[in-house]
């Protein structure tokens, strides 16, 4: 098993948050996982979300990973892999009941965050994944 960073907290909530924006090809509004210094990301899901129920009712923590095909290695997974932005690989897996997102990138965080506010900001191109 190769090195895991922690990323973000992606936790489900049914109230809209100051600054999120909405991904349509996953029916979920997201929060800037920047938004504060633990890196914590609202997760609102809508009516049609892709997403299983597990990760839309419960917390899931995020890591960065070395090797995705190695950390899914005999786990169950939810949803993916995928590949939200260029560069951006993530597979939701479930451990010990609770879902749990791996992330593989070789991205800055600074280069994630631009291709983000490109992407799935009103400013970019939102519906167009």
């Amino acid at each position: 098993m190769g090195k895991r960073v922690y990323h973000h907290l992606g936790i489900p909530t049914a109230t809209p948050k100051e600054g999120e924006y909405y991904v349509d090809e996953w029916k979920v509004s997201l929060t800037p996982h920047d938004i504060s210094e633990f890196n914590i990301q609202w997760c609102r899901y809508h009516e049609g979300s892709v997403f299983p129920e597990l990760v839309k009712t419960v917390a899931h923590v995020a890591f960065i990973v070395e090797d995705m095909d190695e950390e899914l290695v005999g786990k169950k997974i939810l949803y993916g892999p995928f590949t939200p932005v260029e560069g951006w690989r993530v597979v939701f897996i479930e451990e010990c009941g609770a879902p749990v997102e791996l992330i593989e990138t070789e991205l800055t965080e600074e280069q994630v965050k631009a291709m983000e506010k490109k992407v799935f900001t009103e400013e970019g191109a939102a519906n167009d994944l």
